[in-house]
């Protein structure tokens, strides 16, 4: 319990945690209609997010990161694991632009949270390099990994709960959708932990209801039925997800956090280059 509870502190506190510094900067009249102040708000995020993470799991950091500096042949292994990265992704593409050309769409344009990146790494290009390639691997992983692993018990709902928190969270701009997926992650692993025989239909009741709520509350609030801003965000969602079930995987095979943010670095840093530069 003391484990998930520090999960949701954690957790709650990097999806909500732009809404007291939006706050804190128009007291103080502080322009964010442009991207540098954008970038600047979200440097600020990455660093406190930093220091949480740091907070709340020192002790498993120190001893990973002692391990990870101590084992021969670690870079090598980090860059074998991001070749993985690459099967992932290319199949991931190949399913996602086999599902866009059903849909007769275009893909070219990207996510939007890639172009939102674009302009951001423009506007302010050191707070953007620091906070993507260096605190963003680092707290997302202590949070999605590292945290997430220490409050769920069953391995293949972790590595899937995982991965889908982090590609939805990616995509989806929607407050219910946040407070509920830890608990339907918590919910999903108590079913999976015990030993009742019909694991299955109960888990598939679980996502139902979850899915129907959420739905009604965006439809009353928002007055839509969707999570995904438009089609592109929810293909490109398969990409996320692949990815974050992947680091999942990477974390429950080397049981030491540093493996899957060392090959979240490498990929946020290719990917850091090419945004520039497009």
């Amino acid at each position: 319990m003391k484990d998930r509870l520090k999960f949701l502190i954690v957790f709650y506190v990097w999806m909500f945690i732009s809404i007291p510094l939006a706050l804190i900067f128009k007291i103080f009249n502080i322009d964010t209609s442009n991207y540098f102040t954008i970038a600047l708000a979200q440097f600020i995020i990455e660093v406190l997010m930093t220091t949480f993470v740091l907070c709340f799991y020192s002790k498993t950091i120190k001893k990973d990161f002692k391990e990870a500096i101590k084992t021969k042949g670690f870079i090598g292994e980090v860059l074998k694991l991001y070749v993985g990265v690459l099967v992932v992704s290319i199949s991931s593409s190949i399913v996602m632009n086999s599902i866009a050309d059903i849909l007769h769409i275009s893909l070219l344009d990207g996510s939007e949270n890639n172009k939102l990146v674009q302009l951001l790494l423009k506007s302010a290009p050191t707070f953007m390099v620091i906070g993507t390639i260096f605190l963003a691997p680092f707290y997302e992983e202590g949070i999605m990994r590292l945290g997430l692993k220490k409050g769920i018990k069953n391995k293949k709902v972790f590595a899937i709960i995982s991965g889908f928190i982090f590609g939805i969270i990616h995509v989806v701009d929607n407050p219910y959708v946040y407070v509920s997926l830890p608990l339907l992650a918590f919910t999903l692993d108590y079913i999976w932990s015990s030993k009742h025989k019909k694991k299955y239909m109960l888990s598939t009741i679980c996502v139902i209801n979850y899915l129907v709520l959420n739905l009604s509350l965006t439809y009353l609030t928002f007055n839509k039925l969707a999570f995904f801003a438009n089609v592109n965000d929810m293909i490109y969602s398969i990409l996320y997800v692949s990815i974050g079930i992947y680091f999942a995987i990477i974390y429950l095979k080397k049981q030491n956090i540093f493996y899957s943010i060392c090959t979240h670095m490498i990929v946020n840093t290719l990917a850091t280059i090419v945004l520039f530069f497009t």
